[in-house]
């Protein structure tokens, strides 16, 4: 599974999963990103009654998204000197 997919990046994909007592959960079509070789999905799993992540063990890739964005800071946006043309509607 691991080389399949990189640390870190983010599949949309079917997923098996296994608890500590080797029972077997699938889930269709949801996203994942590869960190640790667990998943949890508080939305699913509380439907369920599990509380802990669970082991992925078999992995069908659907679609790769990418990877998460490392940027820390934030971009700052500047405001435009222009100003409109009240006849035409054109910038000048």
């Amino acid at each position: 599974m691991s080389d399949l997919i990189k640390q870190g990046e983010i599949v949309y994909c079917n997923l098996k999963v296994r608890n500590d007592k080797n029972k077997v959960y699938e889930f269709k079509e949801v996203v994942y990103k590869q960190t640790n070789g667990f998943y949890y999905e508080k939305r699913f799993f509380d439907q369920i009654k599990i509380f802990e992540p669970l082991r992925v063990f078999d992995l069908e890739v659907l679609a790769r998204l990418g990877f998460e964005s490392k940027n820390i800071g934030h971009t700052e946006a500047v405001k435009s000197n222009e100003q409109r043309n009240k006849i035409t509607g054109a910038y000048e």
